[in-house]
């Protein structure tokens, strides 16, 4: 039950973060000015920089929002969108520990989104948001991989496993697999060398 309802909640929060994605990337390209301008406040930022990050960001948005609906790659974009997300956050941090007053240029010319407190609070909301989402891909994986060693005695299933369950906090269970996979390839040192890290 547990499971289902934390199931629920990652893909209501995939519909909000692609929906942020898309809108803030197409307001971007409406109205480039607000991020241009923000931008061009930042001390620490290259000016040189500016237009290929204002050009290139609303794509990126914008496909990370498409692959996060149709989840393509979905391991990989989950983490770029943390990533994205992380960097978002600490933008809101530096521009208002700077104190700047103007539009963040987050959403471009379809709707105001001042520099302060509200933008940081939004951004780490949505960083909280995407990392559940990471957490729960994680476990959305454990009982697919579960049902596929019933009938494969892979090591590569096996590690597999040792991965998420090491990604969701359960060493136990993943020094069980990765040893699991090194005693049916006792020859390879990736499993070995998988253990030495987990013991780390």
């Amino acid at each position: 039950m547990k499971n289902k309802k934390f199931a629920t909640v990652a893909k209501v929060a995939r519909y909000i973060i692609a929906l942020v994605l898309v809108v803030s990337g197409i307001g971007k390209v409406i109205d480039p000015v607000p991020t241009i301008e923000i931008l061009g406040q930042m001390l620490l930022f290259p000016e040189w920089l500016i237009i290929p990050v204002v050009s290139v960001l609303p794509v990126v948005e914008i496909v990370m929002a498409i692959a996060l609906v149709i989840r393509y790659r979905e391991e990989v974009n989950l983490l770029l969108c943390l990533g994205l997300f992380v960097g978002f956050f600490a933008f809101s941090i530096y521009c208002t520990l700077y104190g700047m007053n103007s539009d963040c240029g987050c959403f471009g010319a379809i709707f105001e989104s001042r520099v302060g407190w509200k933008m940081g609070l939004r951004n780490f909301l949505f960083v909280l948001m995407v990392g559940f989402m990471v957490y729960q891909h994680k476990n959305e994986a454990i009982p697919i991989l579960k049902k596929a060693e019933k009938y494969l005695n892979d090591p590569n299933l096996y590690i597999s496993l040792g991965n998420c369950y090491k990604e969701t906090g359960n060493f136990q269970k993943s020094e069980y697999y990765y040893q699991k996979a090194g005693a049916i390839v006792p020859h390879q040192m990736y499993p070995k060398y998988l253990l030495v890290k987990l013991y780390e």
